[in-house]
């Protein structure tokens, strides 16, 4: 073998150990960590769910306070996602909990996703917990001829099998009813 053919040997080997590792480099995608509560409003005893997407498939990890109480074990999934715009299929990875706080006040918490060594951390949720409601202001304007009725209201219209649904009944009367 001539010198000539043990360079081009040579720089063959090296393109073949680089182009993999500039490939993967290039065209990685971003990391997304996002923090998403289902109601930043609520009052103490209901239903949260918190839920933390990501495109990095590592340990998931919610600093939750210590007044959240969990209601129900931990769900995983995946959601794969074509991108028409690039024509690259993306990956998202989800956890989602729900849990309920049984003190008023205001909470925040956040996230964080270790992966390869680093942690990668989402963005800040802050969820106010009081009794104070501000679909009760629109209940003073109900007007009704009978002298007995009633009203109920759902907290969610979209509801998922198997999910908690939080309904508020009230009875109005003309006349006092022990």
């Amino acid at each position: 073998m001539d010198q000539k053919q043990k360079k081009t040997g040579r720089l063959l080997l090296l393109l073949a150990c680089l182009f993999p590792t500039l490939g993967t480099c290039l065209f990685a995608q971003k990391p997304v960590v996002s923090l998403t509560v289902s109601d930043k409003n609520v009052a103490p005893d209901e239903t949260v769910t918190v839920t933390v997407t990501t495109n990095l498939n590592g340990t998931v990890k919610v600093d939750y306070p210590l007044e959240f109480s969990v209601d129900y074990g931990l769900m995983n999934g995946m959601d794969q996602k074509l991108d028409a715009s690039t024509g690259k299929i993306k990956t998202y990875y989800y956890v989602q909990q729900s849990g309920s706080f049984h003190k008023e006040g205001s909470y925040t918490f956040f996230a964080t996703v270790d992966y390869h060594g680093k942690t990668y951390k989402s963005n800040k949720i802050t969820l106010k917990i009081s009794e104070e409601n501000e679909d009760d202001e629109e209940n003073l304007g109900y007007n009704s001829k009978d002298p007995i009725f009633g009203v109920i209201q759902a907290k969610k219209t979209t509801v998922y099998e198997g999910e908690c649904v939080l309904l508020k009944a009230k009875v109005f009367s003309r006349y006092n009813i022990y």
